[in-house]
């Protein structure tokens, strides 16, 4: 009779411990998941920032604005959306950028270049804060990066 009991409780124990085990690699399995996808989100982010198909030094003598404002909106790929200071800051960085490339080369100039960047971007919450920088531009009074 001990025999049996003891199978018993050694049967239940494995089997117990063979559904820990299957519910310890369904999580594994939705943790590995998870991180794919964050990690192909950084990846995507990282094409759109390279696949900006412009050349700067058509700029001329405004290609360290554009270069300003192209950082600026970089930025806005990068920020953390969670963090209502940080999306201050780069949204007043994306207007001074703005504002001075405005300065220096013409207003429909800088619309051409924005349209350019914001075409390659595929977070609404990047493009909405990068409108947002610019729509500021129209505060800024000096131009200082």
């Amino acid at each position: 009779m001990k025999k049996i009991v003891l199978t018993m409780i050694t049967a239940i124990a494995l089997f117990g411990c063979e559904d820990a085990t299957k519910k310890m690699e369904q999580t594994q399995e939705a943790a590995n998941k998870s991180i794919d996808a964050a990690q192909q989100q950084m990846v995507d982010i990282q094409e759109q920032v390279e696949d900006v198909d412009f050349n700067l030094g058509l700029y001329g003598d405004a290609a360290i604005s554009a270069e300003g404002l192209a950082a600026s909106v970089e930025e806005a790929l990068d920020v953390d959306f969670s963090d209502a200071q940080a999306i201050e800051e780069v949204k007043e960085h994306i207007a001074v950028a703005y504002h001075c490339f405005v300065k220096e080369t013409s207003a429909s100039t800088a619309e051409d270049l924005i349209e350019k960047m914001v075409a390659t971007i595929s977070s609404e919450q990047s493009k909405t804060l990068i409108e947002e920088g610019v729509e500021h531009a129209k505060l800024v009074k000096a131009c200082e990066m």
